[in-house]
This record gives C-alpha cells, sequence and structure tokens, in this order.
C-alpha cells in the first residue's frame, strides 16, 4: 500500500520547511473567530433570547455561544417534550432564576428555540452567564 503522503525534505531537512520567508516559525494554530455577542431582546416583564440545542449530550449544560443564539446541550431525548423541560431547567438554572420563569415562545419541535425569562434585565441575564462555571 502506497502512503498517501510524500515527505519532503527542504535545504537542511525539516527545518526549513517550517520557516516562512522572514524567518519567523509559522503560527501553531490559526486564530479562532470570536463568537458573536448573545442577543437579548428586552421585553415587557422580562427578555427573551434564543437558544440552540443539542439534545442526547452527555450532560445538560450552557455551552456558551453558537452565533449570537446561546447554546445548550441537554442529557434528555427529543420525546414528548422532555428535552424542552430540561432546557427551561438548564436555563433557569444558568440565570439563577427560578423553573417556573423560563418558557419557551417558540420552536417547541425544534432545535432552533426562542425563550422568554420572566422579571429579568438583561444586564442581570449577561453577568449571570458570564459567571456561569459550566
Amino acid at each position: 500500500m502506497k502512503p498517501r503522503f510524500k515527505r519532503r525534505n527542504g535545504k537542511n531537512g525539516d527545518a526549513a520547511r517550517h520557516q516562512l520567508q522572514d524567518g519567523q516559525p509559522p503560527l501553531a494554530r490559526r486564530p479562532q473567530r470570536e463568537s458573536l455577542p448573545l442577543k437579548i431582546d428586552v421585553t415587557d416583564g422580562g427578555i427573551a433570547f434564543e437558544v440552540h440545542v443539542v439534545p442526547r449530550s452527555a450532560r445538560s449544560h450552557v455551552a456558551g455561544t453558537h452565533g449570537d443564539k446561546l447554546h445548550v446541550k441537554v442529557n434528555a431525548p427529543p420525546v414528548e417534550g422532555a428535552a424542552n423541560n430540561v432546557v427551561c431547567a438548564t436555563v433557569a438554572r444558568a440565570l439563577g432564576v427560578p423553573q417556573r420563569q423560563v418558557s419557551i415562545v417558540r420552536g417547541v419541535a425544534s432545535r432552533m428555540k426562542r425563550i422568554h425569562v420572566e422579571g429579568m434585565s438583561e444586564i442581570e441575564a449577561r453577568k449571570a452567564l458570564a459567571a456561569d462555571p459550566t
């Protein structure tokens, strides 16, 4: 079986291949793209934001942002609303509010959901999500 890639040696072995023209070594990794900030809409009586849900994860937690949406992983399967209940509980735990204040406004049968949190301001939500260790 032939190897897929051939190893090329430069003038001074492998060291010459890993140098740029100006003598500086290349970056080890490409800089990662910064994610967009979470878009939070202020409504009368609370806040609303978009959530991207990944069901059947190893554990339920807020995994950062997915574009301008909150990325939430839940360990429940998307059957008979089980994942929706866990999404509300996970978001409530991350924000530090009771679960009864969190509700799904749109996207009950979709991975993209719109969540409404009663009695919370945008500043409080950003502070709670920034301090969330999970």
